[in-house]
Order: structure tokens, then C-alpha cells, then sequence
């Protein structure tokens, strides 16, 4: 990629991928809102109204991102929002905005100047 930063961009490309779904938002929501800090997939198969197979497979997404953070109790699993991994990407987000604004004003500056 000319003047890309490829690692940042493939970053990005998967927390998008990772906040591209209805389900994965609500359970990002879910767990930024609980009270107790950690929600398991049983909890969050009921307030989504979906299976707890389907939980687990947008729970390993948002992990894989690391959206979401982990920890076991038992034989339990619970999951908590990773509000650090979030800020950051919010910071790469801002960048990659700015940068984007930044080329649009450019070619608009030049698109005047050649009028």
C-alpha cells in the first residue's frame, strides 16, 4: 500500500469487521452498561434472545479484537468491556478521520484553484 500504514489499516478493517453486527454491538452495549462488570454467555444469550452458540461465536470475534476482556470462575466464563482497546481504537478512528478530511479539503482547495 503506497504511503499506508498496512499494519494500522488491517487493525481497523477487523475491529470495523468486529462492530459490523447487530448482535456484537448490542453485547459491546451489554457489557459497557452492566453493573457487576461481567456478564457470561448465558446472560447474554437471554438479553439477546439468541442462542448460546451463537453468543459464543460473536464473543470470540469481539475478543479477537479485544473489545471485550475475559476471565474464569469455576467452570464459568465472564466477560467484561475492555474500555482501554476501545479508547485506543477511538483515537486510531479519530486519526484515520482526519487524515480522510484533511485529502477531501485538499482536492476541494485544488478543485477552486482550477475553476
Amino acid at each position: 500500500m503506497d504511503g499506508c500504514n498496512r499494519q494500522f489499516i488491517e487493525e481497523m478493517a477487523g475491529v470495523f469487521k468486529a462492530l459490523g453486527d447487530y448482535n456484537r454491538l448490542c453485547i459491546i452495549y451489554f457489557l459497557a452498561n452492566d453493573q457487576a462488570g461481567a456478564l457470561g454467555v448465558n446472560d447474554l444469550a437471554g438479553m439477546l434472545g439468541i442462542s448460546q452458540p451463537a453468543v459464543s461465536q460473536h464473543v470470540k470475534i469481539l475478543k479477537n479484537v479485544r473489545i471485550i476482556a475475559s476471565r474464569k470462575e469455576g467452570n464459568h466464563m465472564y466477560y467484561s468491556f475492555n474500555r482501554e482497546s476501545m479508547v485506543r481504537y477511538q483515537e486510531n478512528f479519530d486519526e484515520l478521520s482526519r487524515s480522510v478530511m484533511e485529502k477531501c479539503r485538499q482536492d476541494s482547495e485544488k478543485k477552486a484553484i482550477n475553476r
